[in-house]
């Protein structure tokens, strides 16, 4: 059984730790989709490639030989589109291109991880054998329009196998798109492995709490910063490092003049993230709406603890008191006492990274265990 893996580069992260176990056990070949706006997003940096459309070969970019102990990089191409979002006549010319390599690998399988913007239709008439991941079954607040809603909807109606990767968020979303008909496999993400190619022992671990991530309104970094200040009262050492791109869409200027407070406003590279969760003591995620987090994956690949707010899938993968703590969305009290808590506790600490480590490193949640669900999934629809 031959598999085609498709897949943006905005989840990279997720996609070369999902991957480097999966090429373990089954013929797979994961395409990365890019784009001139996507060249730079979570576990790569292709600023090298030139503006032709074109499917590349990894083993040919230098900016992917780091994940060369990974990957079988003869098994991963980077797809480069040169148009993105636009009626441009060229975007609908590429994405025939790229229908006309997949028809011509002859793959028993196609699993894409998003639903095809509108220049990519054509990809459909290879949905007979196609795998949809649904990432967000609702998209975030942040994230709505009506172009990429109805993108979503073509998608749900036209592919009949669908992943989903949080429980709580399923029957609704089913019931909602009235999917009913549909085969739909539900598991979860797991650790980003990945991260750990950039693993130092010697870092110290201080009392630094970490906000990472692109910085939008969806993420409630307005509940974090004020919560900052009640945990710095009572823990004068602590230290609040908000690392990550994105506009400010609240009043941030009472707080740069902190010396406690560290804004990043910047796209944050692998290398300088590593280093980041190995030094703190604690992963903040107060996101007001959520399905899950590539965030709190991360974090978990150094067995890092989260606190994280009741929304979405987040209870579901930073399970209150086992892994980390659950406190309400907006706030701001049960924030600051969740990350004293943590910080004032190194057994509860302790406790929380060695659950993790077992459960993700180990057990029902990790990629092994993972893949292998997809693996039989894959073997019932083929």
């Amino acid at each position: 059984m031959r598999i085609a893996y498709i897949s943006p580069s905005s989840l990279s992260d997720l996609d070369i730790s999902q991957m480097s176990e999966a090429q373990k056990v089954m013929d797979i070949t994961y395409y990365i989709v890019v784009t001139p706006n996507t060249k730079q997003r979570a576990a790569i940096n292709l600023t090298s490639l030139n503006n032709e459309f074109g499917i590349y070969c990894a083993i040919n970019i230098t900016e992917l030989s780091k994940y060369s102990s990974l990957l079988d990089l003869s098994k991963v191409f980077v797809v480069y589109y040169t148009s993105t979002r636009s009626w441009k006549f060229q975007g609908f010319v590429q994405s025939l291109k790229f229908y006309k390599h997949l028809k011509a690998k002859r793959f028993d399988i196609i699993h894409y991880t998003w639903p095809c913007q509108y220049n990519e239709f054509i990809l459909y008439a290879l949905r007979k054998k196609m795998v949809l991941t649904v990432h967000d079954p609702f998209p975030h607040s942040s994230q709505i329009s009506f172009i990429r809603e109805f993108e979503r909807k073509v998608a749900f109606s036209l592919v009949d196998r669908l992943v989903i990767l949080n429980k709580k968020q399923k029957e609704d979303f089913i019931r909602y798109y009235k999917l009913n008909n549909k085969i739909i496999l539900e598991t979860r993400l797991s650790r980003y492995e990945y991260l750990k190619i950039y693993e130092n022992t010697n870092i110290q671990k201080a009392d630094i709490v970490l906000f990472f991530g692109s910085i939008l309104s969806h993420k409630g970094l307005e509940y974090l910063l004020p919560a900052m200040k009640i945990v710095h009262e009572r823990y004068p050492n602590a230290k609040l490092i908000v690392a990550g791109k994105g506009e400010m869409y609240f009043d941030i200027s009472p707080y740069l003049n902190m010396d406690y407070i560290d804004i990043r406003n910047r796209f944050i590279h692998d290398e300088e993230l590593a280093e980041l969760i190995q030094q703190c003591s604690v992963v903040a995620v107060p996101y007001i709406d959520a399905t899950q987090s590539g965030v709190i994956m991360s974090a978990y690949a150094f067995n890092k603890p989260c606190v994280a707010t009741n929304v979405g899938g987040l209870p579901e993968m930073v399970i209150h008191e086992e892994l980390g703590l659950i406190v309400p969305p907006k706030n701001i009290k049960a924030l600051a006492d969740a990350i004293c808590q943590i910080l004032g506790n190194s057994v509860l600490c302790r406790m929380f990274s060695e659950n993790i480590h077992k459960k993700y490193g180990e057990g029902e949640l990790s990629w092994k265990y993972i893949v292998n669900q997809y693996l039989d999934f894959y073997n019932m629809i083929k």
